[in-house]
């Protein structure tokens, strides 16, 4: 990722967490954002357009002094043009967008907020494969880390369903390349949720991925993106929205196409927070499946298996 891309990122991950609510996390990208901003005019720009920006370079720290300070005020609102809504017939402009597109070479703010949270987050997540000694056969499925050794997976990924027991050797990996052992300390099958931890070394978990606490703050027709491992062809996102935020079967269920390998990835909002675990693709009473609704078990059910079990997280409200 290149300087601009960086600024870009930080700054559109930055709004949308304020957006969310999340003042704390959404401060430190806008301080991460102003730091990396100032840096680039110093090394890309003329002592004239240098000059020209630094008026601008002072009002962003300003606004981020009063973020840090006093939280969303009205000037950080306006700053970040979070009060936009579909009702509003004027939107406002956030602070010196356009400025800075200019002076960085007319490149866009809008951002791709997927592209952003799955390169944020992809670290976190890992393909898992799993079987039996001395089998060929076995499951290869996803897995994400809520700690630097909690890592959360579909049940039936680490399952045998012929034996009904887990698998011999559960393994995960991060980059593809090196391959961790892990083994299963707790699971629910009626809620397909595994937690496995690293049997002996694990690698640094920089950031593990948070769990949304309110799950009450998730709405039908919000966008989410799913990680996972379809086809066994590595970790990449698919988008979609949230169709039901609990169905009558008590699942999470989104419009993305959710392939064999997928099970066990983490689903996440805009802001990067995990919603639910991606586990199933809807099959109609024939069987037949059903187009464009997947299934994910939601993130307060998972909240109390792990409440259940004894394991504390620190959880995103």
């Amino acid at each position: 990722m290149n300087d601009k891309d960086r600024i870009i990122t930080n700054y559109s991950t930055a709004r949308m967490l304020l957006q969310k609510g999340y003042i704390k996390e959404g401060t430190a990208y806008v301080n991460e954002f102003v730091l990396l901003f100032c840096d680039f005019c110093k090394r890309h720009l003329s002592a004239d357009e240098q000059k020209k920006t630094l008026p601008m370079l002072r009002e962003w720290l300003t606004i981020y002094g009063e973020l840090k300070r006093n939280g969303l005020t009205p000037k950080v609102r306006k700053a970040f043009a979070l009060d936009n809504d579909a009702a509003r017939k004027t939107k406002v402009e956030p602070y010196g967008v356009k400025d800075m597109e200019r002076s960085m070479g007319g490149v866009s703010f809008a951002g791709n907020w997927c592209a952003d949270v799955f390169e944020r987050c992809r670290p976190s997540v890992a393909v898992v494969r799993a079987m039996n000694e001395g089998s060929h056969h076995g499951s290869v499925g996803t897995c994400f880390a809520l700690s630097g050794n909690v890592l959360v997976t579909n049940h039936h990924v680490v399952t045998n369903r012929l034996t009904e027991g887990y698998y011999d050797k559960i393994s995960v990996s991060f980059d593809e390349k090196r391959y961790y052992d892990v083994h299963v300390i707790h699971s629910d099958p009626e809620n397909d949720v595994a937690v496995c931890k690293f049997a002996d070394v694990r690698p640094k978990i920089a950031r593990p991925i948070r769990l949304l606490a309110d799950y009450s703050k998730l709405r039908q027709g919000e966008e989410v993106v799913v990680i996972g491992n379809g086809f066994d062809r590595g970790l990449a996102p698919f988008p979609g929205h949230v169709r039901y935020t609990r169905d009558k079967f008590g699942n999470l269920s989104y419009t993305a196409p959710s392939n064999p390998g997928d099970s066990g990835g983490p689903v996440l909002n805009s802001a990067g927070i995990c919603v639910g675990i991606n586990k199933s693709v809807t099959l109609q009473v024939d069987s037949t499946r059903a187009q464009g609704l997947t299934n994910a078990t939601p993130a307060d059910t998972i909240g109390s298996l792990l409440k259940k079990w004894g394991i504390k997280l620190k959880e995103e409200k």
